[in-house]
């Protein structure tokens, strides 16, 4: 594992010794700066302001109590207690960070305190920040044995414990790797851009207002594609990916299949193919998935939408099977006249029909107390798009007398 790589970019350190004549923090100091990564240092938790601009940092070190500041004038003598009460307020005002954190920037957060890691972990799962029999975004570990395992190797303290604790969190791994492909990537984009024409977006933008489109959106699904197209995939450690994998529950599976074909946040009030809708009646739960094409979509402000109907699919408590569908090697078997989904909108399975797709309008959908909750991504939705112009060209055929094959 190439550390070097995997923790390129800027780091932060939060602890109130950092000018003192503390082993461990001028350790950890030392650490990050001998590989040359660029540290900014707090004495105290920044301010909300200050977190805004935590956008792409690499990891944060943070300690878990930090003396009052009047300290250093003198209203706190070292090596006094703190108060459980400024105890309290203090956990409250970590606890606030790193839910900031979480909403700006998802890196690995190393908490490294004098504090037990018991009391700490606690106090993270009553914040609904950390759960103990799964990997976390969180390492919470004592000081006492960072300064033991300094004892015990030459090698370095921070980054052995970060190498073992990303091959225990598969999702920071992941991430680490990615971030390092996608941030060449996006170099090479605006580098090889810049070259054509400094005024390439302004190039750009002309033309898609001249098409009709929305030249926001437009511009920057270009840059998008672009960019993935431009990335190499990451050399994944096979035996990290292997070595992290549970026996997850059915549930958990079903969740994360979602998340993979589902979007649910920042689907926004713009209209775009694949947009999924629902109604909910007292006798009824009636889906919709808009299939017309982006670039229609794009060039109306007030679109008509090309609306699929959809229902639940029940399984059989038994069996799991659905009555009248097969399923074999991995996958639905359709019919030429509807398409199945698995799984959307908390790991329902919708079959859409393709005989009674309806032409819909923003206002009638609002009318009708139709609610929009997510968006089907590529290539699912491309795969219903395709189904349904082939049935819309299907040739009709005598149906084959039962008689001649019973």
């Amino acid at each position: 594992m190439n550390l070097d790589r995997l923790f390129s970019g800027a780091a932060v350190i939060i602890d109130d010794h950092i000018n003192e004549d503390d082993d461990l923090v001028r350790l950890i100091i030392s650490e990050i700066e001998t590989l040359g990564i660029p540290l900014v240092k707090y004495k105290s938790v920044p301010s909300s302001e200050t977190i805004n601009h935590f956008k792409n940092l690499s990891f944060i070190v943070l300690d878990w109590v930090f003396r009052p500041q009047e300290q250093e004038s003198g209203d706190l003598i070292q090596g006094v207690k703190l108060s459980e009460q400024i105890k309290e307020h203090q956990h409250e005002e970590v606890i606030e960070f790193l839910h900031e954190i979480k909403k700006n920037c998802f890196c690995p957060v190393f908490i490294i305190s004098n504090e037990s890691t018991d009391d700490i972990e606690r106090i993270l799962i009553g914040a609904g920040l950390f759960d103990a029999q799964k990997p976390s975004q969180f390492l919470v570990k004592s000081k006492s044995d960072f300064r033991r395992e300094n004892q015990e190797t030459t090698d370095s303290v921070l980054f052995k414990s970060a190498e073992e604790w990303l091959r225990r969190v598969p999702s920071m791994y992941v991430l680490k790797e990615w971030e390092f492909e996608y941030q060449k990537s996006k170099n090479l984009l605006f580098s090889s851009f810049q070259k054509l024409s400094p005024y390439w977006p302004c190039i750009l933008w002309e033309n898609f207002g001249e098409d009709g489109s929305n030249n926001s959106q437009e511009l920057g699904e270009l840059v998008g594609r672009n960019i993935i197209n431009r990335m190499e995939s990451a050399n994944l450690d096979n035996s990290i990916m292997e070595a992290s994998h549970p026996n997850v529950e059915k549930s958990e599976l079903r969740d994360v299949l979602e998340g993979e074909k589902f979007l649910q946040e920042n689907v926004g009030a713009s209209f775009q193919t694949g947009d999924v809708y629902k109604k909910e009646s007292d006798e009824s739960v009636i889906y919709y998935i808009n299939i017309r094409p982006q670039c229609d979509l794009l060039r109306n402000s007030n679109p008509k939408l090309y609306c699929l109907p959809g229902k639940i699919l029940i399984q059989k408590e038994s069996n799991g099977k659905i009555d009248g569908i097969s399923f074999s090697q991995g996958e639905f078997l359709e019919k030429n006249y509807h398409s199945i989904v698995p799984f959307i909108d908390k790991g329902k399975i919708i079959e859409f029909n393709f005989k009674e797709m309806e032409i819909l309008t923003p206002e009638k959908l609002e009318e009708d107390g139709v609610i929009k909750i997510g968006r089907l991504l590529p290539p699912y939705i491309t795969k219903i798009q395709q189904r349904f112009a082939l049935y819309t060209q299907r040739l009709g055929l005598p149906k084959i007398p039962k008689q001649a094959y019973v």
